[in-house]
């Protein structure tokens, strides 16, 4: 256990910040008041014996209101329920993150089940963007490597975060 709010003073007050992991990989989302802090953050983070990668999507700026948090866990729960519906996808095998309307997604999957999970994604309203920070894996659950068939070096390299955007713009509720 780590606490990143012994940095600098007052920046409990000053910031609001989510550590999320899965696999080993650790997820940094929230606001920050300084480059500086946010750098500080991810190095201290990434120095963890456990931890294999940090994906740093710290921004710099005000906090964000209680409000927003509410909002954000709303469309995790909205994502989560309608995976947990569907075929083809295991809410175990992923773990999802939204910070501001951005869905995090970290996880193992298959090309396919990422094709599912954007899918649900662009039915989902509130979701802005999808951030795949996914492993990608063939049915037995082994990871794609360059010369797979299937793999997708865009998709593939886990160094490098997927972005899909979200078309969803129905103002219609849910149900």
């Amino acid at each position: 256990k780590i606490n990143v709010y012994g940095l600098q003073e007052n920046l409990q007050q000053t910031s609001r910040m989510s550590i999320d992991s899965f696999n080993s990989i650790v997820l940094l989302t929230g606001e920050v008041p300084t480059e500086a802090i946010k750098a500080e953050i991810s190095k201290v983070v990434g120095s963890m014996p456990d931890v294999r990668q940090v994906y740093n999507e710290l921004t710099v700026g005000a906090s964000k209101g209680y409000s927003q948090t509410v909002h954000d866990g709303y469309i995790t729960s909205k994502l989560m329920a309608k995976t947990a519906a569907a075929d083809g996808v295991k809410a175990s095998q992923i773990r999802a993150v939204t910070n501001n309307g951005v869905v995090y997604i970290m996880g193992r999957m298959t090309p396919t089940q990422q094709s599912h999970l954007i899918d649900i994604a662009n039915s989902t309203v509130g979701i802005t963007e999808l951030v795949l920070l996914t492993t990608v894996v063939d049915d037995r659950g082994v990871k794609l490597g360059n010369d797979d068939i299937m793999y997708e070096a865009n998709v593939a390299n886990s160094a490098n975060p997927t972005r899909v955007a979200v078309v969803n713009n129905s103002a219609t509720p849910e149900v």
